[in-house]
């Protein structure tokens, strides 16, 4: 289940005017004091270029998305399984809409992964594999709703590998490592051995509201 949400609010722009230079001059100095002036602009910018190797440091993977990148690969699922039948929310009307519509949904997957979650970390049977549904933005104001393969939960955060193909949100695909907290969890699944799944409520809502909501 993949949902391209609309863009529901406009990304905005800070613009902001960098200050204008005040420009003066000096009188002129002795040689020495150039000298001394000079040595001194010359350990200044070396403090700034080391500030500046420090700050990258400390903000590498300070991003929204900070996954590691080690994770083990998106599993093979049973040819069995369901397939993806991706819906395209278009505008703030049907973005709003469709919203609404999963509301419930949203709200019952939400009570149930706690206990989806104790088994996972108590360990699935083999051939089971479980997935958590997160939404991807973009700076667009593009939202779209895909499944992590879960490849650890440590706290109230989940990480994994986007295991959807993507179809209108920037910056991102599959198999692309992504963390996110569990707050914003829209749902799970459970796949099995034999293509049947757990979970997944608002995928199969979805899969029933499409057929009244057909895309134009």
């Amino acid at each position: 289940m993949s949902v391209v949400g609309g863009r529901v609010s406009a990304a905005r722009r800070v613009s902001q005017t960098p200050n204008q230079a005040l420009q003066w001059t000096r009188p002129k100095r002795r040689a020495t004091e150039l000298g001394r002036s000079a040595r001194e602009g010359d350990r200044v910018l070396k403090r700034m270029a080391l500030l500046a190797m420090l700050a990258a440091v400390l903000c590498a993977g300070c991003g929204g998305n900070s996954a590691p990148t080690n994770l083990p690969p998106n599993p093979t699922l049973s040819p069995n399984a369901p397939q993806d039948q991706p819906v395209d929310a278009k505008g703030k009307a049907q973005a709003e809409e469709y919203r609404a519509a999963i509301a419930p949904y949203v709200e019952k997957g939400r009570k149930t992964y706690p206990e989806a979650k104790k088994r996972y970390l108590a360990g699935l049977p083999a051939g089971h594999h479980f997935f958590a549904v997160a939404n991807l933005r973009d700076g667009s104001g593009t939202s779209e709703q895909v499944f992590i393969a879960v490849a650890e939960i440590k706290g109230d955060r989940i990480t994994g590998r986007i295991a959807s193909d993507i179809i209108g949100v920037k910056g991102f695909k599959n198999g692309d490592p992504y963390s996110f907290p569990e707050s914003e969890l829209v749902d799970w699944l459970i796949t099995h051995l034999d293509g049947s799944e757990e979970g997944n409520v608002v995928g199969k809502f979805l899969d029933e509201w499409q057929k009244t909501h057909p895309r134009k």
